[in-house]
């Protein structure tokens, strides 16, 4: 079973909803893999920041970092497509 984990920074969830950005890489998975990755399967969470620091010292920058963990022994093709979708 795949696992999805967004994270994010305060400003980026303030500006916008967070479920579109769990729903786009689950949606995407399933499309790519529907057999070996079932909606019923896929969990995604996010994961928001209060604090962060960008290198210039912006606080107005944003940041947005997507993880997949997928368990050992899954095909190389299968990686390769889902790591494309």
């Amino acid at each position: 079973m795949p696992h999805i984990s967004v994270f994010l920074t305060r400003n980026v969830a303030d500006l916008a909803p967070v479920d579109p950005l769990l729903a786009a890489p689950v949606q995407s998975i399933h499309a790519c893999a529907p057999r070996e990755f079932p909606l019923s399967g896929l969990r995604a969470k996010a994961i928001i920041s209060d604090y962060w620091y960008a290198a210039d010292g912006n606080p107005e920058n944003a940041t947005i970092h997507i993880e997949l963990h997928l368990i050992a022994g899954r095909d190389a093709g299968l990686c390769k497509r889902v790591a494309e979708a």
